[in-house]
C-alpha cells in the first residue's frame, strides 16, 4: 500500500464508526439520568431518617461511627464526581451529604 494515509496511521472513516461516539454519549445520557432518579430515590430514603431522628424526643438510635462514616463516604463521593465531572454522582452525593450533616446535627 503506498497510500500515505495509512502510512501515517491513519484510519479510515465509516458512517458506522462515525455514529459509534454518538450512541456512546446517548447511553451515558440515559445511564446519567437514572443515576440520578435512583440516586435521588436513597435521598429520599434518608431523608426519612433526618425527619425521624429531628421528631424524636428521646435520644438518638443512630451511632455517631455509622453517621460520621456515611458523611465521609458521601463527601468522597462528592468530589469523585466533582473531579471527573459525572452529574449523578455530583447531584445525589450534594444532597445525601446535606442530609446527613441533618443527622450529624438532630439533638443528640
Amino acid at each position: 500500500m503506498n497510500d500515505s494515509s495509512h502510512a501515517q496511521g491513519a484510519q479510515p472513516t465509516s458512517s458506522a464508526s462515525a455514529a459509534a461516539p454518538a450512541r456512546q454519549r446517548l447511553f451515558e445520557k440515559y445511564w446519567d439520568r437514572a443515576g440520578v432518579l435512583i440516586g435521588l430515590l436513597g435521598c429520599l430514603a434518608q431523608s426519612t431518617q433526618v425527619i425521624s431522628e429531628w421528631q424524636r424526643s428521646g435520644p438518638s438510635s443512630l451511632l455517631l461511627p455509622f453517621v460520621v462514616a456515611y458523611w465521609l463516604s458521601f463527601a468522597f463521593w462528592l468530589a469523585y464526581g466533582l473531579f471527573f465531572k459525572r452529574t449523578a454522582i455530583i447531584v445525589t452525593n450534594s444532597i445525601a451529604l446535606l442530609l446527613q450533616t441533618a443527622l450529624l446535627l438532630a439533638p443528640r
